[in-house]
């Protein structure tokens, strides 16, 4: 009950609050969110093209990626958890592709999994379905949008393809 309260709250906080935007290191943000998360070091993080300044909402972007990521760890049926994000840009969005290999989610649940309190694993009691609304409400707030595939190598693992929109400084 209190992982349910808890995530509710922080949605709440993603659809209510005003955006600040700032300038940060993509891959420095990343790598303190899996320092925070990862105590028993069983990430092995690859970054592509991450070591990039922009100019985005540094809280949105940090509850992003420490969804995924712990989402990524929570589900991983492998002994290391190897994550994968690129990054890139064009004249109007920063593009990120994040990949882990984990056991994926069935095509069948693609969309469905970004709904509020949808869930794969409706006996975990850690689990309430509202960590993929949030990265998706998140992400629609910063002017973007999120889909999920196969990966790219088409291994086994997710594969979240999304972008947000750039702001001028």
């Amino acid at each position: 009950m209190d992982n349910l309260i808890n995530d509710i709250l922080a949605y709440s906080k993603v659809t209510n609050k005003n955006i600040v935007f700032n300038a940060f290191n993509i891959k420095n943000l990343i790598k303190g969110i899996i320092k925070n998360i990862d105590i028993e070091n069983k990430i092995d993080f690859i970054p592509e093209n991450l070591d990039t300044d922009i100019f985005s909402s540094k809280i949105g972007l940090l509850q992003v990626f420490q969804n995924l990521i712990s989402n990524s760890k929570k589900f991983t049926d492998e002994e290391k958890v190897i994550i994968k994000i690129s990054f890139s840009e064009d004249t109007e969005n920063y593009n990120f592709v994040y990949e882990d290999n984990g056991p994926g989610i069935p095509k069948k649940y693609w969309k469905k999994v970004f709904e509020m309190f949808e869930t794969l694993h409706k006996n975990s009691n850690n689990n309430t379905g509202v960590g993929l609304s949030t990265v998706k409400s998140n992400i629609e707030r910063l002017g973007g949008s999120i889909t999920l595939s196969n990966r790219i190598d088409n291994k086994k693992g997710v594969c979240f393809k999304f972008n947000i929109q750039k702001k001028n400084i």
